[in-house]
């Protein structure tokens, strides 16, 4: 199983917002039991979050190492990415950061995406949006 993730439920993994289901997604992860994708930013989005003090910047920072520790970071920002991330936003309304992780969870094979994001219900395709 390859799971993708979006920030928000990083957020809501460290403030304990998510459902138990929601959070053994990530603990899978973490034991071998499949692969985690994120785009690179995501860790921006934490890093920022915690300089804001939205998050505890000790928070951020332990998140950001969990993220390399259990998932491909997609830091490419080619430019058959981000047409497939335009051409994302434009056919299913999405904002750029909620078709950027589409687009990373569509290019890493992601069987899921883990998303609070309700935008990303338009989205018909390989990818189950999972909505936490």
């Amino acid at each position: 199983m390859r799971r993708g993730f979006d920030t928000e439920y990083f957020v809501k993994y460290a403030t304990g917002e998510l459902s138990e289901p929601h959070r053994q997604a990530l603990r899978d992860l973490a034991r071998g039991d499949g692969v985690g994708v994120a785009n690179g930013l995501v860790i921006y989005e934490l890093k920022k979050l915690g300089y804001r003090g939205v998050l505890n910047m000790e928070d951020a920072d332990w998140l950001v190492g969990i993220i390399g520790d259990v998932c491909e970071v997609d830091r490419t920002l080619s430019n058959s990415f981000l047409d497939e991330a335009a051409r994302l936003s434009h056919g299913n309304d999405l904002s750029m950061a909620d078709a950027m992780m589409l687009a990373t969870a569509l290019r890493r094979d992601a069987d899921e995406l883990y998303t609070t994001d309700h935008d990303l219900r338009a989205y018909e395709g390989p990818v189950e949006v999972v909505l936490v």
